[in-house]
């Protein structure tokens, strides 16, 4: 029996792995996607001004606020991986095939091959963007956060920013506490949006 070494797929043979790898870990489902982003893109953003008037007969235009935008750039991450032969008995041969020299069973499909490994790969590097996502750090020598700047370290850069520093260790008895000043810090518009959300570690 003849092994072939393919270790490279292209096209159909990796259709939906980054999809899912890039849309379906856990943090990735509370963001909207961005997709087809080859460089930067932009997002306009809008920040109303004073709406309301005391009510007269005169007509004074208000409250159309300023227009801005965020860069968001797209991070180069690549996956390659190499797998030896040897670790591919133990663990997927030793998996389908049943035990014994005369089974009668042949290696499973090429189809059936790669899926098990695309799968080992999505698996570990779903869990890899979780990590970067927020914790990513250029700066750092530490795998995998040194590979892109993740979403603390890029709000702690913003100016724009509402920064809060904790008053006291977490614990049970003061998290509820610090957890209602982020509360109160949020602005009143995005609190009205319906849609705000609060994350932790």
């Amino acid at each position: 029996m003849a092994f072939i070494d393919n270790t490279i797929y292209y096209g159909k043979d990796v259709e939906g792995f980054y999809s899912k790898l890039l849309l379906e870990f856990k943090s990735a489902k509370t963001f909207s996607p961005i997709v087809n982003a080859k460089d930067k893109v932009k997002i306009a953003t809008l920040t109303r001004g004073n709406v309301l008037q005391a009510g007269d007969c005169d007509f004074a235009s208000a409250g159309e606020g300023t227009l801005a935008q965020k860069t968001i750039v797209p991070a180069d991450v690549k996956i390659n991986i190499e797998y030896c032969v040897k670790t591919f008995e133990q663990n997927y041969l030793g998996e389908k095939l049943r035990p014994g020299s005369m089974t009668g069973e042949v290696i499973p499909t090429a189809n059936g091959v790669q899926n098990y490994f695309l799968n080992l790969a999505l698996s570990a590097s779903q869990n890899e963007f979780e990590t970067i996502t927020w914790q990513g750090d250029t700066a750092t020598a530490s795998y995998p956060l040194s590979l892109v700047d993740g979403i603390l370290k890029q709000l702690e850069a913003d100016a724009t920013v509402s920064k809060l520093s904790a008053t006291a260790s977490f614990d049970e008895t003061t998290v509820l506490a610090e957890l209602f000043r982020v509360y109160k810090a949020i602005p009143d518009a995005v609190k009205q949006r319906g849609n705000a959300v609060m994350f932790i570690s």
